[in-house]
């Protein structure tokens, strides 16, 4: 009697060492399963957000005019999607110094704008293309004066425009300018001696 309940419990060990086997395969086989849908789905998102960057660079165009003030940070001075083109901040830099330059709000006003007109040359565009400007002031007692250099560089229909004061500007400049832009030469070129009055070309 005693051998048969020591042959039983020799199968019954056995059991269990095979069962812990199959067991320990079939979790290691899971293991490898996973790191490898794991390793796809890395795979993927990768090429996904190497896509999306490729296509992005395809229609995002910097404009980094040779002559203009160079960037002081992680931004381009300008940029064009479409038929749109973000003008980044300017303040009254000279371009050849990398200095702010001397003189009050109308002589820093009047080198903001040479600035924007460098990028907007750089993009074939013209002052009439600005459809929306942002003013910083850091001092809002220098709006009449700036506001006349404004005036020198656009006509009616004027672009649309805000002017916030703020504590500080970078460099201390007292005036920073930023523009909206929209790009409508193949329009104009569309509509140049070939329109006869239609109204798209008022």
């Amino acid at each position: 009697m005693l051998e048969n309940t020591n042959d039983y419990m020799s199968i019954f060990t056995i059991l269990l060492i095979l069962v812990a086997i199959v067991w320990a395969g079939l979790h290691l086989l899971s293991l490898r399963t996973t790191a490898h849908h794991l390793h796809q789905e890395a795979d993927y998102y990768s090429l996904k957000k190497d896509r999306k960057n490729k296509v992005s660079s395809m229609f995002n165009k910097a404009i980094k005019p040779e002559q203009g003030p160079k960037a002081i940070g992680p931004y381009s001075p300008g940029v064009k999607l479409g038929d749109f083109v973000y003008l980044s901040g300017q303040i009254p830099v000279d371009p050849e110094t990398g200095n702010l330059v001397e003189g009050d709000i109308r002589q820093q006003t009047h080198q903001v704008f040479q600035n924007i007109l460098t990028i907007l040359e750089e993009a074939h565009l013209r002052f009439d293309h600005v459809v929306k400007t942002t003013v910083f002031l850091t001092d809002m007692a220098d709006f009449a004066a700036m506001n006349e250099v404004y005036a020198e560089y656009f006509e009616e229909p004027y672009p649309a425009r805000s002017c916030i004061q703020v504590a500080a500007l970078p460099k201390g400049a007292q005036v920073e300018i930023e523009c909206l832009v929209i790009d409508t030469l193949r329009y104009e070129n569309n509509c140049s001696g070939s329109c006869d009055g239609c109204s798209g070309c008022d």
